[in-house]
């Protein structure tokens, strides 16, 4: 997801306000600790 969302040009905060979730959601995501 990482690769995705940087060849999008969105930063972690970027993407966690189109998804109405917290950066943090974001990043924790990307290193695996939490699932959709």
């Amino acid at each position: 997801m990482v690769e995705a969302r940087k060849a999008c040009g969105l930063t972690q905060a970027m993407l966690a306000q189109k998804l109405s979730r917290p950066q943090s959601f974001v990043s924790k995501y990307e290193r695996g600790e939490r699932r959709l």
